[in-house]
């Protein structure tokens, strides 16, 4: 699974943002198919459209916040579990350490 698939089509077939499907807690952990398999572009927080998530742009940090603001919209009370990626491997992976610091600005 990836951010893009997620928000692209993969939530909207399973009804993922159907109001009845509101939550109290969303736990969220995606960025090891985007950015490690895919090579999708990792972006920054400048990437995200606040007032219209629509317009947010196609890299991993402008569709991992697309996720957040629909689900917001759905429950805006609902609190967000960011999952930063599992620890192996090389702990100096500037890919592994560019997605953790994206998720603490996004919180």
């Amino acid at each position: 699974m990836t951010a893009k698939w997620y928000v692209d089509s993969f939530a909207k077939e399973h009804g993922f943002w159907d109001s009845d499907k509101a939550c109290q807690a969303y736990i969220i952990a995606l960025g090891v198919n985007d950015i490690l398999c895919q090579n999708m572009e990792l972006g920054t927080i400048d990437d995200i459209d606040k007032e219209d998530c629509e317009k947010n742009k196609d890299t991993f940090a402008g569709n991992y916040a697309k996720i957040i603001q629909r689900l917001k919209k759905i429950q805006p009370r609902a609190k967000f579990f960011l999952v930063t990626m599992a620890r192996y491997g090389d702990e100096s992976d500037s890919k592994k350490i560019g997605h953790r610091n994206l998720l603490k600005q996004l919180t």
